[in-house]
């Protein structure tokens, strides 16, 4: 009678190691940082010995991989109390890496200026939810839609 209790348990406990093992299937999903929010940091530069500063705003969702939203840039181009104020609203579309510090690339399309996209690309740190971005800032001649200033630019935008 021992040995049939000690069969019965012991068939009962390979059989639960062997169902331990069905559902366990690894995912070769690969996983992303989630993005989505509102980021905002100062942009500044020089175009042809004048100045630009303003503020970028960049506002996106995400479905996996993917970024939609859009973007704005405003400021003033020169210093002093004339200087021109500048606003460039756009579409974002983007692309993250995946991982914890994915990569991440974004092209942002002015509204007054489709024509013109301007491209970012960079790091997205989890730890301080901060994007770091490089690319050229543009900012589009009213009517003409001619670049009037371009300079390169690194963003620094928390969320």
């Amino acid at each position: 009678m021992r040995s049939s209790n000690m069969a019965a348990f012991a068939g009962i406990a390979c059989a639960g190691f062997l169902l331990s093992g069905c559902g366990d299937k690894s995912s070769t999903e690969p996983s992303y940082a989630d993005l989505s929010g509102r980021y905002t940091g100062n942009v500044a530069g020089v175009s042809n010995n004048v100045v630009i500063a303003g503020v970028f705003a960049l506002i996106m969702t995400q479905s996996g991989a993917a970024t939609s939203g859009t973007s704005e840039m405003n400021g003033f181009i020169g210093s002093g109390s004339a200087a021109p104020a500048f606003a460039v609203p756009g579409v974002a579309k983007g692309a993250v890496g995946s991982g914890v510090d994915p990569s991440f690339t974004v092209s942002l399309t002015s509204n007054a200026c489709p024509t013109h996209t301007m491209t970012f690309a960079g790091t997205y740190q989890s730890a301080n939810k901060r994007l770091v971005l490089n690319g050229t800032v543009e900012i589009y001649a009213s009517g003409t839609c001619a670049v009037s200033y371009s300079c390169p630019a690194t963003l620094l935008l928390m969320k």
